[in-house]
């Protein structure tokens, strides 16, 4: 075998492979790449176009500024959910494209996220909390709250954390999975 190699023939051979292997997968890796970019893009644009439809139908029925605060941060987070999905969906492909055994990653990689799952649990909580916190609309960002000790404006309703601006100045930051009760005080009073 290692005779073969110090042949002209094996390195002619060789590079006839390499020149065949590059030119018939080169080209599906890069039209894998552009459906990529295209198929992103696409789905960028639809869930703006859904969210400003959204955002104009809640202006004119009068939600305000709440709902339109609340369906921006869903906004991106979709996009980045899609984006991270599709980024996931190119990986595989291309990995198939230049013949690497898919079914081990796709296998591996589901039993690493439920490892990654257990392992992070109040991560997910984190994360499960924002979500419904944006979906559920209980505060957003401008409104005036007490959520436990932290009384103030919300800056920042993220997917793990809550950013809040107190009277003095300070920054709070709190994990959503930590919040249980919520006093929005920008929200009217219920009427009797």
């Amino acid at each position: 075998m290692v005779d073969r190699i110090f042949t002209s023939d094996y390195w002619v051979d060789f590079g006839r492979r390499a020149v065949e292997l590059i030119t018939s997968r080169g080209v599906l890796i890069l039209a894998l790449i552009a459906g990529y970019f295209l198929v992103r893009a696409l789905v960028n644009r639809v869930v703006d176009a859904s969210i400003a439809r959204l955002v104009t139908r809640q202006e004119r029925d009068g939600q305000g500024v709440d709902g339109a605060n609340r369906l921006r941060t869903l906004q991106g987070l979709a996009k980045n959910l899609c984006g991270v999905a599709l980024f996931f969906i190119l990986i595989v492909m291309v990995m198939d494209a230049v013949g690497a055994n898919v079914s081990g990653i796709v296998a591996t990689a589901g039993v690493g996220g439920l490892a990654l799952g257990f392992g992070a649990q109040k991560l997910v909580k984190d994360v499960i909390s924002g979500f419904f916190f944006i979906v559920e609309n209980q505060f957003v960002v401008g409104d005036y709250v007490t959520i436990g000790a932290a009384t103030g404006v919300v800056e920042e309703v993220g997917m793990r954390i809550t950013r809040i601006r107190d009277d003095e100045g300070k920054v709070w930051i709190l994990a959503n999975g930590d919040i249980t009760t919520v006093v929005n005080h920008s929200r009217p009073p219920a009427a009797s």
